[in-house]
């Protein structure tokens, strides 16, 4: 039995006998023969076909299908021919036919695609995923975000390398920059990174001996005391190291939270400058003296009296020693002169010493100060500042501040007697009174204490 209902186009069945082919029922080749009658346009096709056994295919055209393509098959029995079949395949069905065909090959290709790429997907996903925890460890590294512990990873020997190689890698790195760091601060203290910027370095490895810089219009701050050096021949190392300490921490906070620079220390003091600024230099220094009102002056049984000047002036900052030992030093015409206010104020104990062109650039309005005196023969005028002196003190100058400016030399002498008998501690108006005894050549150099 042939069945021939699957095949897809107009079927017809002929029959074979003896050379000799009759159209049969299109159902199967096992029905009844329909009447016989020949085909002399198919009779070659169908005697080649018979001759060959094999099949044939042709273009032909039908008045009710149109351009078809016609395939005759033979059906063979014991390698004889028992009958042909012809299916006649509209063009429209063979398009349609290979179009489906085509779509089911896509869709099998996409449905492919898609499993490949799922694969390889995961498959990346597992083997970049080592890598991947190492990239986001090495991101949090760079950022400052320690690693405690390394990527873990237990799949594969080499990634298992390659993870704990980077996790020492950090370690090394990490233990590297800790050093840096306490090298960084176990140096800041000796030269502040403040004094590096001045000289244009980036850190201290590029400083070197001779590098030098001016600070132009620079308050200059100087704090010391003058007697210390008596009282240090009395007092013993470890009473006169906590005497220094306990000063220094005061006077630098003081500069520092002001906004100042301490350039260097010297023997209990400090110098200092603030950039062309000389209300916080003067701020500074007032803070300063109340701070040191908090501590005790007293070493060795000595007291020991601070002064303190303020000059405004150019200030030239360099690097001396040589390339093993290093140090910064300054020097100027007007810091010279700040030490002789800073000397001046603690040899009579008084307030803040200041010059007049540093009180002119000041924009503070300040009540307690006084004209203290001259230099340079009468030129240069003196002042200072009695804010930051004891509360007690500060009242006493401020009642006998007419007295103490008295212009006229001639009533100098009363003026000075008025001011010692309401303050007796009053060292400079002291000092003041003894100059009106001298001789003549001697008060024509007026009030000036630095002969």
């Amino acid at each position: 039995m042939y069945n021939t209902e699957n095949i897809v186009g107009k079927v017809s069945v002929f029959g074979c006998s003896e050379v000799s082919f009759y159209s049969m029922d299109a159902g199967s080749l096992s029905c009844a023969a329909s009447v016989v009658y020949g085909y002399p346009t198919e009779k070659a096709v169908l005697q080649e076909i018979a001759e060959k056994k094999t099949a044939v295919k042709s273009s032909e055209k039908f008045y009710d299908l149109g351009s078809c393509l016609t395939v005759y098959y033979p059906v063979l029995q014991d390698q004889n021919i028992v009958g042909i079949i012809r299916v006649i395949y509209p063009e429209t069905n063979v398009t349609n036919e290979i179009m489906q065909e085509l779509v089911h090959i896509i869709q099998n290709v996409f449905v492919f695609l898609l499993v490949m790429i799922g694969f390889l997907t995961i498959v990346c996903f597992l083997l970049l995923r080592p890598l991947n925890k190492i990239k986001h460890a090495l991101s949090d590294f760079s950022v400052g975000i320690d690693l405690d512990e390394p990527p873990k990873e237990g799949n594969g020997t080499e990634m298992r390398e390659i993870t704990n190689l980077f996790y020492h890698m950090t370690i090394n790195i990490r233990e590297h920059l800790q050093h840096i760091d306490q090298l960084e601060r176990a140096y800041e203290p000796y030269i502040p990174q403040s004094l590096i910027s001045l000289f244009e370095k980036k850190d201290i490895r590029e400083i070197s001996p001779a590098d030098e810089t001016v600070m132009m219009d620079a308050a200059i701050l100087i704090i010391d005391a003058q007697d210390f050096a008596e009282a240090v021949s009395k007092a013993g190392t470890q009473e006169m190291f906590q005497f220094v300490n306990s000063v220094l921490q005061e006077l630098t906070a003081s500069v520092e939270n002001t906004g100042g620079t301490v350039i260097q220390f010297t023997d209990t003091g400090l110098i200092a400058f603030f950039e062309n600024n000389p209300d916080q230099a003067l701020q500074a220094a007032i803070t300063a003296q109340k701070a040191l009102q908090t501590i005790s002056l007293t070493m060795a049984g000595e007291n020991i009296s601070f002064g303190t000047g303020i000059v405004c002036g150019d200030l030239h900052i360099g690097i001396i020693g040589d390339e093993e030992r290093m140090e910064i030093r300054a020097v100027s015409p007007e810091m010279t002169f700040a030490q002789s206010l800073q000397k001046i104020s603690s040899i009579y104990h008084l307030g803040i010493l200041i010059d007049g062109d540093t009180l002119e650039r000041l924009d503070l309005t300040m009540e307690n100060i006084r004209l203290f005196g001259y230099v340079d023969d009468a030129e240069k005028q003196i002042y200072e500042v009695f804010e930051g002196q004891k509360s007690d003190i500060v009242m006493l100058k401020s009642i006998t501040k007419a007295d103490f400016e008295a212009g006229d030399y001639s009533l100098a002498k009363d003026c000075f007697i008025r001011v010692l008998r309401k303050n007796k501690d009053d060292l400079a108006a002291g000092r003041y009174l003894v100059l009106c005894g001298e001789p003549a050549e001697v008060k024509e150099k007026g009030r000036n204490l630095f002969e």
